[in-house]
């Protein structure tokens, strides 16, 4: 018997390339699921992935807890493997004959049906053996369904051969005990049908249209998110495609809790090759996104990208190249398809004013572009080359202008070529280096030679032998003095083969070949090799001794090779002399040389410490228990460790005093104490005079006694009652035995002049005539200033100022000056009026004192004539009246 226990809408793997070509038109598959059987067993067993050796045992309440976690979370969290499913309840009557039991409906896929399948009776022995023939009265056994059977148990299992996206899946139902569970390994698959928890996933482009070259950016997304990783495998539609866009990485992960992935970049093409790009502009494909995850089949999955024609991309060529000189070479400019329009291509010569050889005019004449005619794919142009006699190759560079390209072509590659001329006159000849060594045992030395330009014909060059090595004793050479050349040969070898003997050869002994003149070539250079046949590998010390100060840091012995290293080397030497390692200085015990070196710096790092002590010494002896070398004569070395005595340096840069405070201490710091007493010597300099202005007792050096960490310098300023400008002291630290001087090694002191100049009117009074113009009040200083000084005074007086006189309310008093006049103008009006005084007062200020005669007053007399008239022309009396005045 059979029902029909669900519909499910899905989509069979196998067709998928259809379904993502049916989804286009809207087109929905519909399989029924099919649950066979009789339900014989109350219990279902579901394996999903579980190692081999264990199972599980679920019942009906756990089941359906996670059926409820399913519908809400939309993953079985609780499993490696995850998949939604649904529970079936099938009651008495409908499937089973007995009690209530589950069964869990399959979802087909990769082309097989797959279901449940009880049978109807039991095997005839009461169990089974992995046996398919027991099955072949089931109703509704599907051929390309996988039957297994636990042994020793009731148990049905179906397995389907589904798509590796999704892995197999089981459904076991028994009735055993635990501990003889079914054990081999399965995953479960099923899925929800109607439901609305089924996640979406979709593939989505930066762009569904670009143009061959340029990038395409894909994204995967997943909704709702979920639990666990989503991995989407990301492949063509078709093979239309494939030829345009690279699919790397071909895999995409959505991690878990994430609504999209990671965006990655997939890289597109123009393949001119391909058949569909003749005449084409464009190109378009559909990607197919397959999820790890049972999910909704959309459109989603399957986007389509459309990839354009780019510009045609111009490349350039020369032949032939090299050219002889005098030849004329052929540029030619190629695009892979043709326009329908001319298309010009500019050239320029990027490298004429650097590295090129070759240069316009002289050596070829310049090409300034190509033409492609329209409908072709190619264009030329020549340039002719000139004649020129010498050994090496002359080279231009020629390049397609970027800059004056037009719009309808891009740059290709190669877009630049580098033309060689070469002579085709006879070759000359050089040796390919001018220096070459070789370790001196049983080997050969190939000695190169080049010759350029390549010969047409063979031909026999000779040379000779020189150098301290004997030929024979210390090397051979086959065929020696002369070399056989074959035509188009661009080089020969010289082989020499070195003996190596017992002799202790000191120094190095060399090997010189000379080329020598022909007729059928000429000579370069150069023209000379020396080859050097090294002997055994000797160190010494390059010096016997050297020092170094306690605040030196790191100190470097140099040691010396015979020659440069060939192998690996260890260097091992022993310590002495009073100095102790890890105290005063640190050293490895032996040391690492590379090859190719030709000396070595031993570090040896000093330690500073706060002591002052006694110069220490270190003593190297290198030893012959090292690697890789023999010992020279100069094998020991003294490293002198100087001690850093107490630094000095002055507390500040700068002080000052006035003449009148005594003396004034400077004082000296020193960075550390001393161990013993010492003497701290300076010099005097600056515009002070010393015994005149100041004096300093035992001129010239300061005491220092031991622990002291400073010391003043006393210097006993003179008061003097000269006006004079203000005068500085430098002292300054010089080295002495026993210290140091630090940066701070110069002390000004200045001395500020305490006498000022006194200013006083040379007269108490004094008199003008309204008409006399400008009148000078003298002022008289005592004694004369140092410096300027601008003097400053008030006025008074019954004159009024800008009316009956104008005057600047102070006066500038230069320096050494002892008479300074200050102008009054006198302003001459018409008017009959009393004699008037301007009253000048002098006012203190800077630079200056006022003397007792501080005021001076200046009476302007009048110079106006007063003038007789009648008030009136005319007036009036009566007759008895008298006396009557006329004004």
């Amino acid at each position: 018997m059979f029902s029909v226990a669900k519909l499910t809408v899905g989509i069979v793997p196998r067709l998928w390339h259809q379904a993502c070509h049916d989804l286009r038109r809207f087109w929905i598959f519909f399989l029924p699921v099919v649950v066979l059987g009789q339900v014989q067993t109350p219990n279902v067993q579901i394996h999903t992935q579980v190692p081999s050796g264990v199972s599980s045992s679920l019942s009906l309440q756990v089941l359906e807890e996670r059926e409820q976690e399913v519908v809400v979370t939309t993953l079985l969290s609780a499993e490696p493997r995850t998949a939604p499913f649904e529970v079936i309840h099938v009651s008495e009557g409908e499937l089973s004959q007995r009690s209530p039991a589950l069964i869990l409906p399959s979802f087909p896929h990769g082309g097989s049906s797959a279901g449940v399948f009880v049978s109807p009776i039991d095997p005839t022995d009461g169990f089974a053996r992995h046996q398919w023939s027991y099955f072949k009265q089931m109703p509704g056994n599907v051929q390309n369904s996988l039957t297994t059977f636990g042994g020793y148990s009731k148990v049905a299992i179906t397995e389907s051969l589904v798509d590796t996206n999704y892995g197999n899946f089981a459904v076991v139902m028994d009735e055993l005990p635990s501990e003889i569970e079914f054990t081999n390994s399965f995953s479960v698959m099923a899925e929800i049908a109607d439901t609305d928890v089924t996640p979406q996933v979709c593939l989505k482009l930066s762009s569904q249209t670009v143009v061959g070259g340029d990038p395409v950016t894909v994204t995967a997304t997943v909704d709702p998110v979920q639990k666990k990783d989503v991995t989407v495998e990301v492949d063509f539609w078709s093979d239309v495609i494939k030829s345009f866009l690279t699919i790397n990485p071909s895999t995409i992960t959505i991690p878990a809790g994430a609504k999209e992935s990671t965006a990655v970049q997939y890289d597109t093409r123009w393949d001119y090759t391909h058949p569909l790009t003749r005449g084409w502009k464009e190109v378009y494909g559909d990607l197919i996104a397959k999820p790890d995850l049972p999910h909704k089949h959309s459109i989603c999955l399957c986007p389509r990208i459309f990839i354009k024609r780019p510009p045609p991309d111009v490349t350039l060529s020369a032949s032939p190249n090299p050219v002889d000189d005098g030849d004329p070479v052929t540029i030619s400019a190629r695009i892979p398809y043709a326009l329908s329009s001319d298309l010009k291509v500019p050239l320029h010569y990027p490298n004429a004013k650097t590295t090129d050889t070759a240069f316009d005019p002289g050596d070829y004449t310049s090409l300034a572009s190509i033409t492609i005619k329209a409908y072709d794919t190619k264009g030329s142009g020549q340039i002719q080359t000139q004649e020129y006699t010498g050994v090496d190759d002359k080279m231009f560079t020629l390049a397609i202008d970027e800059k004056k390209l037009a719009a309808a072509a891009i740059m290709g590659d190669p877009n630049v070529v580098k033309v060689t001329i070469t002579d085709n006159e006879i070759p000359f000849l050089h040796f390919a280096l001018a220096k070459s060594s070789v370790n001196e045992k049983d080997v050969t030395q190939d000695v190169n030679v080049t010759i350029a330009p390549k010969p047409a014909s063979s031909f026999t060059f000779s040379y000779t032998l020189g150098g301290t090595a004997t030929e024979k004793l210390d090397y051979t050479i086959t065929n020696s003095g002369s070399v056989f050349v074959p035509a188009n040969a661009t080089s020969v070898k010289i082989p020499v083969k070195i003996i190596a003997d017992a002799e202790d050869e000191r120094p190095d002994e060399t090997i010189e070949l000379t080329l020598d003149n022909g007729a059928e070539y000429g000579l370069g250079n150069p023209r000379t090799h020396e080859l050097t046949i090294n002997g055994p590998q000797v160190i010494r010390f390059a010096s016997s001794k050297s020092s170094v100060n306690e605040d030196g840091g790191r100190h470097k012995v140099e040691i010396l090779f015979h020659h440069p290293v060939r192998s690996p080397m260890l260097i091992k030497y022993t310590l002495g002399g009073n100095a102790t390692d890890g105290i005063d200085y640190y050293i490895t015990s032996a040391m690492g040389v590379p090859r190719r070196l030709t000396s070595v710096n031993l570090p040896v790092d000093i330690i500073d410490d706060a002591k002052d002590e006694h110069d220490e010494k270190i003593v190297l002896t290198l030893t012959s228990d090292g690697i890789g070398y023999e010992l020279g004569s100069s094998r020991e070395h003294t490293v002198t460790i100087v001690d850093n005595d107490p630094t000095v340096y002055f507390a500040s840069a700068t002080s000052s005093a006035e003449e009148g405070i005594g003396t004034q201490n400077v004082r000296v710091t020193l960075a550390s104490a001393p161990a013993s007493d010492l003497t701290l010597s300076y010099t005097l300099s600056g515009t002070a005079v010393e015994g005149t202005d100041y004096t300093i007792k035992d001129s010239g050096s300061v005491p220092v006694s031991a622990g002291a960490t400073s010391v003043n310098i006393p210097v006993a300023i003179t008061d003097d009652s000269e006006i004079e400008p203000d005068e500085d002291i430098i002292l300054t630290l010089t080295s002495a035995t026993g210290y140091t001087v630090g940066s701070q090694k110069e002390h000004t002191l200045t001395i500020a002049d305490n006498d000022t100049p006194e200013a006083r009117f040379a007269s108490a009074t004094g008199s003008v005539k309204e008409s006399d113009g400008t009148h000078t009040v003298s002022v008289e200083i005592s004694p004369s200033p140092a410096s300027d000084f601008t003097l400053s005074y008030t006025l008074g007086g019954t004159a009024t100022r800008n009316t009956d006189y104008t005057i600047t309310g102070s006066v500038l008093v230069s320096a050494n000056a002892t008479l300074v006049n200050i102008p009054v103008t006198i302003i001459d009006d018409q008017l009959d009026e009393l004699d008037e005084t301007v009253i000048l007062t002098l006012t203190s200020g800077t630079g200056y004192s006022v003397g007792s005669q501080k005021e001076h007053t200046l009476t302007i007399e009048d110079n106006d004539t007063p003038a007789a008239e009648f008030a009136l022309v005319e007036s009036s009396v009566p007759e008895d009246t008298g006396t009557h005045e006329i004004e």
